[in-house]
């Protein structure tokens, strides 16, 4: 099964012109607002702060006002999926550990709407499986694909 994240991706970095202006990573990360009860894939983009050939290992997903399903590791992106139950201003923490043991860790905030979503969605109960990502024993895992 080939799945591709939806256009919800936010990055864990802030350009540099930015931070001059003294603006911080986390006024900046937010995915775009949902209806309450509305669900789907959330995504966070670590590639620019990861050194130079490491990787990430392991991935934890905290929300308030929100149900996280399944979660996985594409790459250098983390994808959630995640249903929001709660109206209002809503918070998710991920933190991803990488290979080389450095902890990074962001808060994304999301806006649901207190209109419920039509039709309830339905989430996937594991990750869809793409170059090497399968449910061991309840455990997600990720192993790249092989090249032949």
């Amino acid at each position: 099964m080939t799945w591709a994240p939806c256009q919800r991706i936010v990055r864990a970095d802030v350009p540099p012109s930015f931070r001059m202006r003294g603006i911080d990573t986390q006024t900046l990360l937010c995915w775009p607002p949902v209806s309450q009860g509305d669900a789907g894939d959330f995504s966070v983009e670590f590639g620019a702060l990861l050194a130079s050939g490491d990787s990430l290992s392991s991935l934890e997903v905290l929300t308030n006002g929100g149900i996280v399903s399944a979660k996985g590791i594409f790459g250098t992106c983390v994808t959630i999926w995640v249903q929001w139950l709660s109206p209002g201003q809503q918070q998710a923490t991920v933190s991803v550990q990488t290979a080389w043991g450095e902890v990074l860790t962001v808060s994304v905030t999301i806006l649901v709407n207190d209109i419920p979503a039509l039709p309830e969605p339905a989430l996937p109960t594991i990750a869809p499986e793409a170059g090497g990502l399968w449910n061991d024993g309840g455990v997600l895992s990720y192993a790249s694909a092989a090249t032949s």
